[in-house]
């Protein structure tokens, strides 16, 4: 098993974590990331701009738990969709969030997988009129890794329209926070069709 595999966006129905005034037994957008086991649920609170990214890391090797928190990258602005990213011994975060009208997604180095640090790329953002459905929405971005080649599969437009669907940036160049490293592809990757709609959000796993 790779370390950097992500499995899915896990609901884990049965995991209720408090510490001081965060409960978490209501969560959104929860992923498991094996090989590190933490999980960073999107905590639900009122009013959107309270939605933050949250990392809690398991105390052995059960899914289950118990987990132990551990903090939030990002405490002073709204962002979700958190995910890692292992490239050339170096770890970084994956995020998205809202940039005037657009919904980007983001990258930043990581000195440990609860701590940011130095600048913050955007990556991706909504340029094409399929990503604008709704709302103009770049989220959920995903790493992809297959014969040496490095993908992000993200969503694009927004996720309450039957037009939510999946694009794909490659990395093309050495520096990976740097928007220029990043190509993207010009067309959907997976959208409507056939009597499905909205098939945009997504999670990644490899059978060991």
């Amino acid at each position: 098993m790779h370390p950097h595999i992500i499995f899915g966006r896990v609901m884990i129905r049965h995991v209720v974590v408090t510490f001081g005034r965060l409960n978490f037994s209501r969560l959104k957008h929860q992923k498991v990331h094996v090989g590190m086991l933490f999980i960073q649920p999107v905590k639900k609170a009122t009013g959107i701009t309270l939605k933050k990214n949250h990392i809690l890391e398991s105390e052995g090797s059960d899914p289950m738990g118990p987990y132990q928190y551990k903090d939030t990258p990002m405490k002073d602005h709204w962002n979700i969709d958190g995910s890692y990213f292992k490239h050339e011994g170096e770890l970084f975060f994956l995020w998205s969030e809202w940039h005037g009208d657009d919904q980007v997604n983001l990258i930043s180095k990581m000195t440990n997988p609860w701590t940011i640090e130095g600048e913050r790329t955007v990556i991706t953002k909504p340029e094409f009129d399929w990503e604008i459905s709704g709302l103009r929405v770049n989220e959920g971005p995903e790493i992809i890794k297959h014969d040496g080649r490095t993908f992000i599969v993200h969503s694009a437009s927004f996720c309450n329209t039957e037009d939510y669907k999946l694009a794909v940036v490659e990395l093309t160049g050495e520096n990976p926070l740097k928007a220029e490293s990043w190509t993207k592809y010009d067309e959907p990757f997976f959208s409507k069709g056939n009597g499905v709609f909205g098939p945009g959000h997504h999670g990644f796993f490899y059978f060991a």
